[in-house]
């Protein structure tokens, strides 16, 4: 533990250990998720547990209790392969460090889809943030595990194929990457038009939207309904 605490302190500080050896927050996330850095420091329980207990302060980032290290008593510490993930994840979405991780810096890529789906934490984060027309998104049963977040909270979690297939979704609704997008039906035409419509409709989510939003526009409520 100590051979791998002061390789782990070495990557990250540098010949700063000393003076900074308290800041994980400020850290550059390229630098934790280079591939010949995140084995070194996943591999120090000390490094484990700090990173986590910073993660676990960000609010906008939701942690399933599946993700924690059930060999490690008494402290809330993600597993190796969970962390390893989701710095893959963060680290493509440009964020810099976890001090900057909120709902705004979360922007998604269809292009990166593979990394970001394979985070138990990122998949759980980018589901509690999807946004459409204001609303979170539906969900299948069968599309959407219920869990708990380490606080005890009930959370949902998209499963993989469905957020890949959101993310693509997304991407065509909010060109800039942002998790909240409108969806009316301007947006389905220029879909069409675009050649993109079954790209877009390819989550389940998407179609129980967009099929509440033409029966709505195809037979609008008089007022004289009767239940």
């Amino acid at each position: 533990e100590i051979t791998s605490l002061f390789n782990s302190l070495d990557i990250i500080f540098g010949d700063a250990i000393i003076s900074s050896m308290y800041s994980f927050a400020n850290i550059n996330i390229s630098t934790i998720a280079a591939d010949q850095n995140i084995d070194v420091l996943t591999g120090s329980y000390v490094i484990r547990s700090t990173i986590s207990k910073e993660l676990l302060a960000v609010d906008a980032v939701t942690v399933p209790k599946e993700v924690i290290d059930n060999n490690i008593s008494d402290y809330k510490v993600l597993s190796k392969t969970e962390l390893k993930s989701f710095f893959k994840a963060i680290d493509t979405m440009g964020i810099s460090n976890i001090s900057n991780i909120d709902a705004n810096s979360l922007n998604v890529d269809a292009n990166d889809t593979e990394k970001l789906v394979a985070s138990d934490v990122m998949r759980a984060t980018i589901t509690k943030n999807i946004s459409i027309n204001g609303e979170a998104a539906y969900a299948l049963k069968s599309d959407v595990k219920v869990t708990k977040d380490v606080a005890g909270n009930n959370i949902l979690v998209l499963n993989e194929a469905e957020l890949t297939n959101m993310i693509a979704s997304l991407n065509i609704l909010a060109t800039d990457g942002s998790l909240s997008a409108t969806l009316d039906i301007n947006a389905l035409v220029t879909a069409l038009q675009n050649g993109k419509l079954n790209t877009l409709l390819s989550s389940n989510a998407i179609r129980i939207i967009v099929s509440d939003l033409l029966v709505s526009s195809l037979y609008p409520a008089s007022g004289n309904e009767t239940v």
